[in-house]
């Protein structure tokens, strides 16, 4: 009798099973956590690249001055809020001038800004980024002068006509030639020559002669302050105000006319500071003592005094 085999029949375990689930469990746990990380540092580089363009912006704008006035103005610090994706920024600069600051090592007038953007991020931490620059000091007016003076003036005259033909002579001689063409006004074109004149008996007429040149354009004046007239290349000294409060000062500036176009905005072509100062009196009860504002001046409020029982008026003192 044959005795049948059977062959033995391999596979996994409970146990085997088990173990690789583990493995690929802690695998899935590792991923993930990983995958948190990236986006938290995704996150975190997104607003650093937010709150370093802030900090440019605001730089950009402060180079972006508008006239020499404004540039003298740049000083002390400032701050505002600006609300993000994720985060609300507070950007805060400060301004100096480099002879101040003592950090500044570049040559010639310039002024130190220092803009500093902070947030808070995902895991509560402060974070910042800060920019320095230095802003020369270029009045913008200025620059325009000098740009308007190498590509503008007169327009050039217009070029001369061309002369007229001669007309065809009859039989016989050669006709004349024709007359040459009149020259061109100033800034206008040349007037077209003269048609030339019939031949006598003869053969073709000449040609005419041709137009003269046009003559060179003018440039234009500007109306300056106070209804003056300035003419194109010059200057006038305007002030932004014609009075000021004694102990003031006027302020003004150069305006320059380039071909009809004049620099600068102040409107006044003087400027007078006052004489006296403007001085509010006051007495309580029917004292004859006056107290004014500012102090100091009670000896002119008396002098002329007021009525009634806690009265006040205001006087023009000498200072």
């Amino acid at each position: 009798m044959k005795k049948i085999l059977h062959s033995r029949i391999s596979g996994f375990s409970l146990i085997e099973a088990l173990i690789a689930a583990v493995v690929v469990a802690v695998a899935m746990l590792g991923l993930a956590n990983l995958q948190g990380i990236t986006l938290i540092n995704s996150a975190d580089s997104r607003m650093k690249t937010h709150a370093l363009n802030l900090a440019q912006d605001k730089i950009e704008e402060l180079r972006g001055f508008a006239n020499q006035n404004t540039y003298t103005g740049y000083t002390g610090s400032d701050n505002n809020t600006v609300a993000g994706a994720n985060s609300t920024f507070t950007r805060t600069w400060t301004i100096t001038d480099c002879s101040v600051s003592g950090n500044c090592t570049a040559q010639g007038n310039y002024k130190q800004a220092n803009t500093t953007v902070t947030w808070i991020d995902r895991q509560n931490a402060t974070q910042t980024v800060q920019l320095t620059s230095y802003i020369a000091e270029a009045d913008p007016v200025k620059s325009g002068v000098v740009l308007l003076n190498s590509i503008s003036g007169g327009g050039g005259g217009g070029g001369g006509g061309e002369g007229g033909e001669g007309g065809e002579g009859g039989e016989g001689g050669e006709g004349g030639e024709g007359g040459e063409g009149g020259e061109g006004g100033e800034g206008g074109e040349g007037g077209e020559g003269g048609e030339g004149g019939d031949g006598g008996d003869g053969g073709d007429g000449g040609d005419g002669g041709e137009g003269g040149e046009g003559g060179e354009g003018g440039s234009l004046s500007c109306d300056g302050p106070g209804g003056t007239t300035v003419s194109s290349g010059s200057s006038v000294t305007a002030y932004s105000a014609a009075t000021v409060a004694y102990g003031s000062a006027c302020v003004s500036e150069s305006r320059q006319c380039v071909n009809g176009t004049l620099s600068g905005s102040y409107t006044h072509s003087s400027c007078t500071v006052q004489t006296t100062i403007n001085v509010t009196c006051s007495r309580s009860g029917n004292s004859s003592n006056y107290s004014s504002a500012p102090s100091g001046y009670n000896a002119c409020c008396a002098a002329t005094g007021c009525s009634g029982n806690n009265c006040s008026f205001s006087k023009a003192c000498p200072p």
